[in-house]
């Protein structure tokens, strides 16, 4: 009979060694995610190569997976794979986000609603945009299922039928707003640009230029117009008076009339207000409202027939595509960041780290300098515009 013999060791159980791989794997995994090594919405290695990697099988290494899913790490999506998830959201099923906005979005919403769909995508979540005059209808028919927040564009206001919907059917998903003019939601997180700080930006710009003389165009009256051309304006002020220069009401430039327009009526109304560089002007810098007011300027200032080095340096705002195509100075609105920090505060809502009364989150704009900061450079802006004028 066979006896066993000490100084021979034992075979490996192969359950026990696939155990301690599989625990190894997971461990290991688990430590990337939480380090931030693997980050959210980083998409796993497929099961395949996870096998591979650790010396597992492939039944093993989805265990593993599925594990990680319990554990709130990681979620998979049908049909793609598994992504790494984030910290304090349940992942339990993909969920969805609605997009309610107006009826006929223009680029910049695209850009918002495209900026909040890559955040919610890290999180597994689905996105679904309605227009204000649907949302009634899709409620009423349907309904939405597994419905986990709502971005709201109020900009140019909230039918009455949806801000119906919104307190009564969709009262419990969590609600965040963007505002830009006008009535917001009442009692609701917030997410906007800091027009206020994008005033003292230009006008900060132009006084390390070395401009002590910067006027304001603006496109409001005193007590109408636009909200965002007199924050604007009120940073303008701000970033003067902190400078210790001289501020006077003839500083702020306005049209006769404030009259709600397109592109086309905003330029005639920066025409307008820059009726006082027909003559000698004292200003050698200008904040324009926006890009459509600094086309009403430069126009202006064609007609005086004064030479290009002559104008006064001008900053505007919104760099469209006009600001791009004339070598505007002019602030970027960085909307793709708003649609991402809508859904992060989403995110925390629902997560329970951001709790308590509303909140209002104001990104700050980008200044892109271009031709329009340096005098030297007017001879170009004078013959582009009218290039295109002509």
């Amino acid at each position: 009979m066979e006896t066993y013999r000490g100084d021979i060791e034992p075979k490996p159980n192969r359950v026990a060694v696939a155990r301690q791989l599989a625990q190894r794997m997971q461990a290991e995994l688990a430590r990337q995610i939480q380090q931030g090594i693997l980050k959210a919405g980083d998409p796993l290695p497929s099961e395949h190569t996870l096998a591979k990697s650790y010396g597992v099988s492939r039944s093993t290494a989805h265990n593993v997976v599925v594990r990680l899913q319990e554990e709130n790490l990681v979620y998979a999506i049908t049909g793609v794979g598994a992504f790494v998830g984030s910290p304090g959201i349940r992942h339990t099923s993909a969920g969805m986000y609605l997009v309610l906005n107006g009826n006929c979005p223009g680029d910049e919403m695209r850009r918002l609603q495209r900026g909040f769909e890559a955040e919610a995508s890290r999180d597994g979540l689905a996105t679904v945009g309605v227009a204000h005059n649907r949302l009634q209808a899709m409620v009423g028919t349907q309904g939405i299922g597994d419905l986990r927040g709502i971005l709201v564009n109020t900009e140019h206001g909230i039918p009455a039928g949806s801000a119906s919907v919104l307190t009564t059917s969709l009262r419990d998903a969590p609600l965040v707003q963007y505002w830009g003019e006008g009535e917001r939601l009442p009692a609701t997180d917030t997410v906007t640009f800091d027009q206020v700080d994008g005033g003292r930006q230009a006008a900060q710009h132009l006084l390390e230029a070395g401009h002590t003389r910067i006027a304001f165009l603006a496109l409001h009256r005193e007590r109408e117009g636009y909200a965002w051309s007199r924050q604007r304006a009120e940073g303008w002020r701000d970033a003067v008076l902190r400078a210790g220069l001289p501020h006077d009401d003839e500083a702020t430039l306005m049209p006769a009339s404030f009259q709600p327009g397109c592109w086309d009526q905003q330029v005639e109304e920066g025409y307008d207000a820059a009726a006082v560089f027909a003559g000698t002007c004292p200003f050698t810098a200008v904040v324009a409202a926006d890009d459509a007011a600094a086309m009403g300027l430069v126009r202006r200032l064609q007609e005086t027939g004064r030479s290009p080095e002559e104008w006064p340096a001008i900053v505007s705002f919104d760099d469209t595509d006009v600001a791009a195509t004339y070598g505007f100075t002019s602030l970027r609105h960085p909307w793709e960041d708003l649609g991402k920090a809508a859904a992060e505060l989403l995110r925390e809502r629902t997560s329970g780290r951001q709790v308590g009364p509303p909140v209002t989150r104001a990104l700050q704009l980008h200044l892109i300098r271009r031709a329009t900061s340096k005098s030297s450079h007017y001879p170009l802006v004078d013959e582009l515009v009218r290039g295109a004028t002509e």
